[in-house]
């Protein structure tokens, strides 16, 4: 079943991947909190758009540009939160993984107040964001 808070984490997911970046701007609320799990390039905490922004155009030079989700598993809803369980896929050293996270969008007012990501291969994606 669609909810608001699932069509506002989808909405941003279909801005970003399609690089329409004031869509997903207006998605986020201003002083958005990112944070990453794992012990590579990426992992931390993020506040701000402008290090939000910094963070995922990272991610995409880390991958050569080949980051992308390439199945949308399963979404869940709770009063204020969007979670998603998906498959993504990358490319590092012409070297192809898929791997599992789980994404918490944090959702207030109509925008993404935080997003927090969890891996299901740690170690995989420690590989790719290295």
């Amino acid at each position: 079943m669609k909810t608001p808070n699932s069509d506002i984490a989808q909405r941003y997911l279909k801005a970003i991947y399609q690089k329409d970046y004031e869509t997903a701007n207006n998605l986020l609320a201003e002083n958005i909190t990112l944070t990453m799990n794992g012990n590579n390039k990426l992992s931390g905490i993020r506040i701000g758009k402008p290090a939000f922004f910094e963070a995922f155009e990272r991610m995409m030079q880390l991958t050569q540009f080949s980051y992308k989700m390439i199945d949308e598993i399963e979404w869940l809803e709770g009063h204020s939160r969007a979670l998603l369980l998906a498959v993504e896929t990358a490319t590092k050293n012409n070297v192809s993984y898929h791997f599992n996270r789980a994404i918490d969008y944090q959702i207030q007012d109509g925008k993404i107040q935080a997003i927090k990501i969890y891996e299901g291969e740690p170690v995989t994606v420690d590989l790719i964001f290295s």
